[in-house]
């Protein structure tokens, strides 16, 4: 594919065509230019700073590199990549925000598409398996026990990476150069066929990328926080912090993009080019605004303790959600064994017990 700067064609004039949207407002391209520049200088580093932390926990006494010895620690090393990968791709799209020209090909444009969203929907997933993962903690401990635990979960994150290669397809296939009518520029942009096709395109990466993993995520940790709640621990309320913060951090970094989604495809189908123009306007700042959720990651769900790289090198919140774990525990084998609570063996002791058996986690 010819990659070189293209003379514009007699046909390059001014006219109607919503092609140069996506480049046309000035403050939004350069607001989202030092956006996603910020991104790659705060989120790089501390993702690669989660990886090194989650495979030091790992290092043997001959120094070997092992296996990350909790399922919390994997699903950490594999989003904190995911994120990574993501970000490296910041460059790129500054310099075709900046430039407000895609010298790179057609190709170019479909790959860095695909990669990015193959690793942005792996992020969504991976957090979405987290908040599975630690409500499986809460209300089947016994599950934490299984033998077969290991090959569930590289059962899992295959599923999970094939579902994300798979999600991203559209991405890449309805991305294309396109010419722009009014200022000539080069735009690698969606170039759907008809309405119908954007629809499909934009909706049912709103459907897989935020309200599945939205609802997911609110639901897990609405049930975890009611276990956590009946702790007697100290860390409880930063637990309830971290929570909420999870879920509000990704409504808020996601939600203006997919928002541009269906307003967009609500435009097309309408038939409203002023209104499917101003949602192209501001496509690069909300894009922007998502990679800055692949720089919060780290903050959220590795350094949410003081004593974080002194002790265990991840969530500080999993160690509680042990604790609800270990209770729910107690309490399954206190029903069994009908120990009463005034025998001095019920759930309540065992609860008590083991809220003071993990205080010197934290």
């Amino acid at each position: 594919m010819d990659t070189s700067p293209t003379i514009p064609s007699p046909e390059c004039i001014p006219s109607n065509s919503t092609k140069d949207n996506m480049l046309s407002s000035k403050n939004f391209t350069v607001l989202g230019s030092l956006m996603l520049a910020l991104a790659l200088a705060v989120g790089l580093p501390g993702n690669l700073l989660v990886v090194w932390a989650v495979l030091s926990q790992g290092r043997g006494r001959s120094g070997r590199i092992r296996r990350p010895a909790t399922s919390t620690s994997v699903l950490l090393l594999h989003l904190a990549l995911a994120d990574s990968f993501t970000l490296l791709t910041s460059p790129v799209w500054i310099h075709f925000l900046v430039s407000r020209d895609w010298v790179f090909g057609s190709v170019a444009c479909k790959l860095a598409h695909y990669i990015c969203c193959l690793n942005m929907y792996a992020s969504v997933f991976l957090i979405s398996a987290m908040s599975v993962e630690r409500l499986l903690a809460v209300i089947r401990p016994w599950f934490r026990r299984t033998r077969r635990r290991r090959w569930i979960r590289r059962a899992v994150l295959l599923g999970l990476w094939v579902l994300a290669a798979f999600a991203a397809i559209p991405a890449a296939y309805y991305r294309d150069v396109v010419q722009g009518k009014l200022h000539c520029w080069r735009i690698c942009e969606p170039d759907h066929p008809n309405p119908d096709h954007a629809a499909f395109h934009h909706l049912t990466e709103t459907l897989l990328g935020f309200l599945l993993p939205l609802g997911l995520l609110s639901a897990c940790y609405w049930v975890v926080g009611r276990r956590v709640r009946t702790l007697r621990h100290p860390g409880k309320s930063r637990a309830g912090r971290l929570m909420v913060a999870v879920v509000v951090a990704f409504t808020a970094l996601w939600l203006p993009y997919h928002f541009v989604n269906v307003a967009q495809v609500t435009a097309e189908l309408g038939g409203n080019k002023h209104f499917q123009g101003l949602m192209e306007e501001s496509r690069p700042l909300v894009t922007s605004l998502a990679f800055l959720s692949c720089s919060v990651n780290p903050v959220l769900y590795a350094f949410c303790g003081a004593r974080l790289l002194h002790s265990a090198r991840y969530n500080l919140v999993a160690r509680l959600f042990d604790a609800a774990a270990a209770a729910a525990a107690e309490e399954e084998e206190g029903g069994r064994s009908g120990a009463r609570r005034d025998t001095g063996s019920g759930p309540e002791v065992g609860l008590n017990r083991t809220v003071g058996n993990t205080k010197e986690a934290f």
